[in-house]
């Protein structure tokens, strides 16, 4: 199907409610880039959506880059959220920029074709496990929502489980860890 307007919807709340939070975060005074480059991969991987599901002549163009940038979506927004919150926690930016580091080794072992040494999944569950640590450490309860929120979007929203456009769901519950994240790096 070269366009579905629903899908299309989708990535365009999800991109206002981004575009938003990282306007909002843009001010902090604690930011190292992180978070900007977490927002900054959604936002691109939104517009790209809004772009490939809502244009039915040349929605096709942006196939490529929209898996691409999903991939990335995937396996870093999530992660640069969680390192900048430990970077909020004890401003040590070899620990905060670990998260991120760590979470790339699926990414280096697909794109060499050995994809059965990198579960992407194994490093999603460390990152939520210490999203909800730091969290815990600093009372950010927000941080252990925006965990929750990441977890149950990439663990079970998938298109096995569902009878409905499971595209659309994971963005509009994207929203939730968008917000959630917002909130626990401004809290």
């Amino acid at each position: 199907m070269s366009h579905n307007y629903c899908t299309s919807l989708s990535h365009l709340v999800l991109s206002i409610v981004s575009i938003t939070c990282f306007k909002k975060i843009n001010s902090l005074e604690s930011n190292n880039g992180l978070t900007m480059s977490g927002f900054v991969i959604i936002i691109l991987h939104s517009l790209l959506g809004v772009w490939k599901w809502g244009n039915p002549l040349h929605g096709r163009a942006v196939d490529k880059p929209y898996k691409f940038v999903g991939f990335l979506k995937e396996m870093l927004a999530f992660p640069c959220i969680v390192g900048q919150l430990w970077f909020k926690l004890n401003g040590n930016a070899v620990v905060a920029y670990l998260h991120p580091l760590v979470s790339l080794i699926p990414f280096i072992l697909r794109s060499r074709k050995m994809s059965r040494f990198g579960n992407k999944d194994t490093f999603m569950l460390m990152e939520i496990f210490s999203c909800c640590l730091v969290s815990f450490m600093t009372e950010n309860y927000f941080g252990v929502a925006c965990a929750i929120a990441y977890g149950l979007n990439h663990f079970l929203i998938q298109d096995e489980y569902l009878n409905m456009p499971s595209i659309d769901i994971y963005n509009y519950a994207f929203c939730f860890f968008t917000y959630f994240s917002y909130r626990a790096l401004c809290g």
